[in-house]
């Protein structure tokens, strides 16, 4: 690959532990502390940026219809709603040390914690 390759650069919107999410046209990012950055993925264009209520993240985020949800590691999930816009929706907590990834299966979330494994789903 030749520098003729690259299509856009990020300067500051960065994921460090977790992976981007690229969700309907748009790629979102969660630095080391906490901040969400939603990016045209077209173009690179910034947004949107905003501190999130989580102090750092390392299980990559997720998409499910209109919902993005950012798993922080102290336990609180941020639910944004997908768009140009930041907007959140909710703020969830969990009695867990720190979320190291998360899976959706069957209608189910499955989310690792050190040594455990948890099961959230609509009963």
């Amino acid at each position: 690959m030749t520098q003729s390759h690259v299509a856009w650069r990020a300067e500051e919107a960065a994921s460090n532990y977790n992976s981007p999410l690229v969700h309907r046209g748009l790629i979102y990012f969660v630095n080391k502390v906490g901040v969400a950055f939603c990016l045209e993925l077209a173009t690179g264009k910034e947004l949107w940026r905003k501190r999130l209520a989580i102090s750092d993240c390392w299980a990559s985020s997720l998409a499910v219809g209109d919902h993005i949800y950012i798993f922080g590691n102290e336990g609180r999930t941020v639910v944004l709603r997908a768009g140009r816009q930041y907007e959140q929706l909710a703020l969830n907590t969990l009695d867990v040390e720190r979320i190291y990834g998360i899976a959706a299966v069957e209608g189910a979330l499955l989310l690792r914690s050190g040594k455990k494994l948890i099961c959230l789903r609509e009963r």
